[in-house]
């Protein structure tokens, strides 16, 4: 409860609102509580004016009170939920690279429809206070009437709530386990979305099947056992109430025959009573969900609240004029071993570096580290002094190209254009001719207009690769980082690239290959083995060592 009130504390103008409704909801129990008091002493003695402007003057006041009061509760729930999921993305677009590796893409969707459970609250909680004022409100009519009854209601509620917050209790750990499976199944079914392909070409559709029909089975018997908790929470509420009605009637029954009290009094006494039952109602239709809502808020918490390991620096980086030395570096990712070993090696401004190796070596992780991706977690990375500067400033001036291609749902342009929004038509075509990208867009029916489709789906492998090529043509960053940034081009766009990659004569670029051929022409390669730099040197050089190097260049020659 503490942290529902903190993310409501965070938006201030939802808290605003929401103080501002309080006495609103208190002044409208309190015309109520007025109406239904002279409402039967007009009755009795329609001769007494007051008792019938009582009566409508509370009838207006509630209206006049009821139209802000409504009002302030949906606006205060909307800033509530305009600032949570504002910071919500915020967070997402702040956190470190590896927070995702604890965080898939289906576990954030599930956070972000959790948000919609956490933003009811809102309402709710005021939905509860309403009720208790109301339940306050009604409690001091009956008080005025039968201080002895209020204390019989009061005692019959205490008796039971042990056993009411006992089960509740229950509830909310089965919300818990309930939630668990319903993140477990979507989890799988968002698996099987992204992998679509795959599960088809593998004819894996019964075993998809299976394995969610097996989780949906799950995500029931919890759900079972909850409503099957519910309703017994539901049930004994009331059987409270009803009891409290029918002892409010014989009891008005007996103080009728003895003359302790009028007829009128009594209707007025059980429609008291009916004020503090029907709440309670209201509070345990409310309960159920709000006590799930409460089981999302510290998962909700924990991501809101995880700590980014790599720290931004305060100085802006306008160029890269000096060199890169990576000494010592190693890293490893969480409960796994060591990804890379005590790499060293240096890259100067202008110098073409490529970087090869058998798969799983750390290759790709070893760049990672370059744009601060992730930190290393021994030794350091000197030269400039990466951690000293913005992470803005310093990335701006880095073009990544990775082997794992995004695509955004939007236009070739606006995919072109991503880097730099402000760039020209004629820049984003001058871009796409050095991709080798503009005859294919040119014989498109909307040409740059066209849309891709989710994750670029309607583009060929090669195509999206050379579109995000084109990004960087277009960004032209003072270091380029190509991450395997032509496997999957044909022989002869490779080629192309490769030429076109040659206007960057005074960039510095950072190439990771398997295909040797594309990084022979570097100034130097490192090669990598068992996650450590094995061989340094240039391709000639390389070959005449007789090494990995050169075992990899002869078993790829022999394959061309």
């Amino acid at each position: 409860m503490k942290l529902l009130f903190k993310y409501w504390k965070q938006s201030k103008r939802g808290m605003r609102c929401g103080i501002c409704r309080i006495p609103l909801i208190i002044l409208y129990q309190v015309f109520n509580l007025l109406v239904t008091r002279y409402l039967i002493k007009a009755l009795n003695a329609p001769e007494n004016v007051m008792y019938t402007m009582v009566v409508i003057g509370s009838c207006v006041g509630s209206f006049i009170v009821l139209i802000p009061s409504v009002f302030l509760g949906r606006i205060s729930t909307y800033y509530f939920s305009y600032d949570l999921y504002r910071s919500f993305e915020k967070k997402i677009l702040s956190v470190d690279y590896s927070i995702f590796s604890d965080y898939s893409t289906a576990k954030l969707n599930k956070l972000r429809g959790d948000i919609n459970t956490i933003i009811r609250c809102n309402q709710q909680i005021f939905n509860i206070i309403s009720f208790i004022m109301s339940i306050i409100v009604a409690m001091y009519g009956v008080f005025l009437i039968s201080p002895t009854m209020i204390m019989i209601v009061i005692g019959i509620y205490a008796l039971f709530v042990p056993v009411l917050m006992t089960i509740n209790k229950r509830i909310n750990t089965l919300h818990e386990r309930m939630d668990n499976a319903i993140y477990e199944r979507n989890e799988e079914s968002f698996h099987d979305i992204e992998g679509f392909n795959e599960v088809r070409c593998f004819c894996m559709e019964q075993h998809s099947d299976s394995l969610l029909e097996k989780l949906n089975l799950k995500v029931n018997e919890c759900a079972i056992n909850k409503y099957k908790l519910v309703t017994i929470f539901s049930i004994l509420v009331d059987f409270i109430d009803g009891f409290i009605t029918i002892m409010g009637l014989f009891a008005g029954l007996y103080f009728v025959e003895r003359g302790l009290l009028s007829v009128a009094t009594v209707i007025e006494l059980v429609t008291y009573l009916w004020r503090i039952i029907n709440p309670v109602v209201g509070i345990v239709d409310t309960i159920d969900e709000f006590s799930y809502a409460l089981t999302l808020v510290p998962k909700f918490h924990e991501f809101m609240t995880c700590e980014n390991k790599v720290s931004n620096g305060e100085i802006e980086l306008n160029s890269f004029n000096h060199s890169i030395e990576f000494r010592d570096v190693s890293f490893s990712y969480k409960d796994s071993d060591k990804i890379i070993k005590d790499i060293s090696f240096t890259i100067k401004k202008g110098d073409k570096i490529g970087i090869c190796g058998s798969s799983g070596e750390g290759k790709s992780t070893l760049i990672k580290l370059l744009p601060r991706f992730y930190n290393p977690c021994e030794g350091a990375i000197y030269g400039i002094d990466i951690k000293s500067f913005t992470l803005k400033s310093m990335r701006k001036l880095m073009g990544v190209v990775s082997q794992e291609t995004f695509i955004f749902n939007g236009t070739i342009m606006d995919n072109i254009r991503y880097g730099k929004p402000n760039a020209t038509d004629d820049e984003v075509m001058e871009a796409s001719k050095k991709a080798f990208l503009y005859d294919f867009i040119k014989g498109l029916e909307n040409g740059f207009q066209t849309k891709v489709g989710p994750r670029g789906l309607k583009l060929s492998g090669g195509q999206r690769q050379r579109l995000t090529i084109a990004r960087i043509f277009l960004t032209d960053p003072e270091i380029i980082i190509l991450d395997e940034a032509t496997s999957a081009l044909d022989t002869e766009s490779e080629w192309f690239i490769l030429e076109a990659m040659k206007e960057f004569s005074d960039r510095t670029i950072i190439s990771i290959a398997h295909r040797l051929s594309t990084i022979m022409d570097s100034d130097e390669i490192i090669v990598i083995d068992n996650h450590h730099i094995v061989e340094q040197g240039n391709h000639d050089n390389l070959l005449l060592q007789e090494g990995i190097y050169y075992k990899l260049w002869t078993m790829q020659s022999k394959h061309r």
